[in-house]
């Protein structure tokens, strides 16, 4: 899936407006053949990149950040720490919540969902 993808688009809509059911599916480090896509949704950010060294670049008129490379194996194994500087030039420094796996696992969800112990 590449940023010009009509379902990829439809999934960036939805985690900006908080209705994305599965964002893990989206955001974090994903897999494309050999490359390696990390996507953030980062709103109020001038700037941010990956610590220590691997810039985000800004998705065109969009509050999404991403980095392309070579995949490695321990990329998606990795707890990225996220560097940004925010619209008021304060620098803040976050773990990537998307880089742990959910830990909520489908059984438990429908069983929440349906109203059940």
């Amino acid at each position: 899936m590449l940023p010009d993808d009509e379902s990829l688009r439809r999934d960036l809509q939805r985690i900006a407006g908080a209705r994305h059911h599965q964002p893990h599916d989206v955001l974090g480090a994903h897999r494309f053949g050999e490359e390696c896509r990390y996507l953030a949704y980062l709103p109020d950010t001038r700037s941010a990149r990956l610590l220590p060294d691997r810039p985000l670049e800004r998705m065109p008129g969009t509050d999404f950040f991403q980095w392309r490379g070579r995949w490695h194996e321990d990329e998606a194994r990795r707890h990225w720490t996220i560097e940004r500087e925010d619209g008021r030039g304060a620098v803040h420094r976050q773990v990537d919540p998307y880089g742990f796996l959910p830990s909520v696992d489908a059984p438990s969800l429908q069983r929440f969902g349906g109203g059940g112990d």
